[in-house]
């Protein structure tokens, strides 16, 4: 049996969780469209952009198992003739997409004021920075079976890695701490083996959630 994603459900589904990133999108772009009028304006502007957009791709892959991972008698879903990648690593991927779209969006209020090209680059950057949280936030929730401890985990890689200027965990660094557009070619050198390690952390991710059996 195929499983059509529906989006306004899987929002109805998490309740207020869903809105928090929308929230959070909201904010950077009124954030941007205030600090822009500053002489420091754009380098804070990129600067936000990093720290927060990537993580609320992350947000969603943690809470969009919520129901499934954590509710009693969720475990009953998993007796349906559902694939398991429909309901595990494609839900991801479809609202990574959504993410993308929302970012698109708030780079394009950006790009309408400032006088450079920047949206292609840094909607790139910021692409690649979700789809490793995206990715990341997956294979949390299945090792943990909690949105909680995995939230937690999730936001405790993010604080470190931006206290530390990426220091602390070099070898799975996504930021990129840039203070202004940088070239293409140096974004895909630079976050290279931030999409092996995103295609693995879901290919771990689908394993493990294809094992779930019962969680109670």
């Amino acid at each position: 049996m195929k499983r059509k994603i529906d989006i306004p459900f899987e929002f109805k589904v998490m309740e207020i969780n869903a809105y928090i990133p929308l929230i959070g999108a909201l904010f950077v772009a009124i954030y941007s469209a205030v600090s822009l009028k500053s002489q420091e304006g754009w380098m804070n502007t990129v600067s936000i952009l990093e720290i927060v957009m990537p993580f609320l791709s992350g947000w969603y892959s943690v809470f969009l198992f919520q129901d499934v991972l954590e509710e009693i008698g969720s475990e009953t879903i998993f007796t349906y003739p559902i694939k398991r990648y429909e309901l595990g690593v494609l839900r991801v991927l479809v609202f990574f997409i959504f993410y993308m779209v929302i970012l698109a969006l708030v780079l394009l209020e950006i790009q309408l004021m400032v006088d450079k090209e920047v949206f292609l680059t840094l909607f790139l950057q910021l692409s690649l920075q979700g789809l490793f949280f995206s990715s990341l936030g997956f294979v949390l929730v299945t090792i943990t079976s909690s949105s909680i401890w995995s939230l937690t985990v999730l936001s405790i890689y993010s604080v470190t890695q931006i206290i530390t200027g990426g220091n602390l965990f070099s070898f799975i660094n996504v930021y990129l701490f840039n203070g202004d557009i940088i070239p293409i070619n140096e974004i895909f050198i630079r976050l290279g083996h931030v999409v092996i390690l995103s295609l693995l952390f879901l290919s771990i991710g689908h394993v493990l959630f294809s094992k779930y059996k019962n969680f109670k």
